[in-house]
């Protein structure tokens, strides 16, 4: 018997409120790959307005 893995994401909205999503941060990925979203690393994906600054 295998076990399946369940993947969970956490869309964090600007005023703070979390919404959990039954879609893996891949396939959030792609659902927001025209709306200026980037993967900053492993675990998140960012709105270019939401930067501020990089080092």
């Amino acid at each position: 018997m295998s076990r399946l893995r369940a993947n969970y994401t956490y869309l964090i909205k600007k005023d703070g409120t979390r919404i959990l999503s039954a879609y893996s941060l891949n396939v959030c990925q792609d659902l927001f790959e025209t709306q200026d979203f980037i993967r900053v690393d492993r675990s998140n994906l960012v709105h270019r307005s939401s930067i501020k600054s990089v080092n």
